[in-house]
């Protein structure tokens, strides 16, 4: 029984304090609105670019207030934007070569070797046809033994053309070689990478608020050039800071 006096009275202790702290600092009766007087703190941040160059827009005034995400500032990023897009042209290039060796020669290369290969056939089948004639009459002596050999030779030449063009033929149909493979794909990943530099430092041409919060100063202006990293300070309205 004692033990039960002694819990009920920590019980009504503890929620003794806890009516006295609402007392001391919830909203009195009679306070206008239940406001209070006081300050909050706030750190500063330095909103900066990692590159130098010329400031061509300031967005914010000191004394401004920005929400999370709003453009700060912006510099000439003419230098930045061209290498980008000549980094995405070297990406393109290198993909369509890697997409060329996997399929081997364009449909329309190897419609022309074909119809190089018809050609051939027919030059080939009328040449044989002249050596088969050149032989019988060589049998019958209306014919030499030169016109003979040059009918041959000339049979000879066609068939030799003949399968030059089959090699061919079999060539364009292959994918690239392997080493060619492996450069291609090695010439993507430099490409790649090249493009996330170019992009990254075109990113750093702008600058946006990482917070909501009031500027603080401006620190350059508009046409400032200057191979410093330019700054914007701020503070937030709440725990962070611009």
């Amino acid at each position: 029984m004692r033990r039960l006096a002694l819990l009920l009275l920590a019980a009504l202790a503890i929620l003794a304090a806890f009516a006295w702290r609402l007392d001391a600092f919830g909203p009195r009766s009679g306070a206008a609105g239940g406001r209070f007087s006081g300050y909050v703190e706030a750190e500063y941040v330095l909103v900066t670019s990692a590159l130098g160059g010329t400031l061509t827009e300031l967005a914010v005034a000191r004394g401004g207030t920005v929400a999370q995400g709003d453009l700060l500032f912006l510099l000439d990023d003419a230098a930045e934007r061209g290498a980008r897009d000549e980094a995405q042209a070297k990406l393109r290039q290198a993909e369509a070569v890697y997409t060329d060796l996997l399929t081997g020669k364009r449909p329309a290369e190897i419609e022309a070797i074909q119809a190089q290969r018809a050609q051939a056939v027919a030059m080939l089948q009328q040449a044989e046809d002249e050596f088969q004639r050149q032989q019988r009459l060589r049998t019958t002596g209306a014919s030499s033994t030169k016109q003979a050999d040059d009918a041959r030779a000339v049979r000879d030449q066609n068939r030799a053309r003949l399968e030059e063009l089959d090699a061919q033929l079999r060539v364009a149909r292959l994918p690239g070689r392997e080493d060619q493979v492996r450069a291609a794909e090695a010439a993507i990943g430099a490409s790649k990478a090249a493009l996330v530099q170019a992009e990254w430092r075109l990113a750093q041409k702008s600058g946006t608020a990482p917070a909501a919060g009031l500027i603080s100063d401006t620190l350059f202006r508009p046409g400032a050039s200057t191979c410093r990293k330019p700054r914007w300070r701020g503070s937030a309205s709440a725990a962070r800071s611009l």
